[in-house]
């Protein structure tokens, strides 16, 4: 009887996972990793900028709060970000090396709590002035990825104390 019923609750949780795996909307509101995921690089005045995981700082002075994250150095020179992001909204961090004279922040948005987001963002700064570019990805209510590009903040003025790079929904 016991064997009979621990051979009823496996086949459960089994046809549980088989129908979260194939049924994307399902899978993604149980996705057990980070749900953003990315990768930064910089280049101040032509020269690329090797960053470590010490010049990512998850705290985001527009909202006044910490973020939970984890940043890993990449052999390339740039760094792997990777945040909880299991709430709707802002997901923040600063990039903050002395090679920089102000921090730089980037927020990913999140359009649903279940969203899961991957980007890639290549930054420069060149006589003060903050140009980026790159791409990211995040998953639509049917469960496919839709793909998207990364431009430039709406203000790239050296004179702007809160360098400030945003996407998503």
């Amino acid at each position: 009887m016991k064997k009979k019923k621990l051979l009823v609750i496996g086949s459960l949780v089994l046809l549980a996972a088989v129908f979260c795996i194939i049924c994307k909307p399902i899978f993604y509101r149980f996705y057990p990793f980070d749900r953003i995921k990315g990768t930064v690089s910089l280049n101040v005045d032509g020269e690329k900028i090797v960053l470590t995981q010490d010049d990512i700082v998850f705290y985001d002075k527009k909202y006044d709060k910490y973020e939970d994250g984890s940043a890993k150095d990449i052999s390339d020179g740039r760094v792997k970000i990777y945040m909880d992001g299991t709430g709707y909204g802002g997901h923040c961090f600063q990039i903050d090396t002395d090679k920089l004279e102000e921090p730089i922040t980037v927020c990913c948005y999140q359009h649903n709590w279940w969203n899961v987001m991957d980007f890639d963002i290549d930054i420069s700064v060149n006589g003060g002035y903050m140009n980026c570019s790159g791409k990211y990805s995040f998953i639509v209510d049917n469960g496919s990825k839709h793909y998207d590009e990364i431009g430039d903040p709406p203000s790239t003025a050296p004179t702007k104390k809160d360098r400030y790079i945003s996407f998503g929904i």
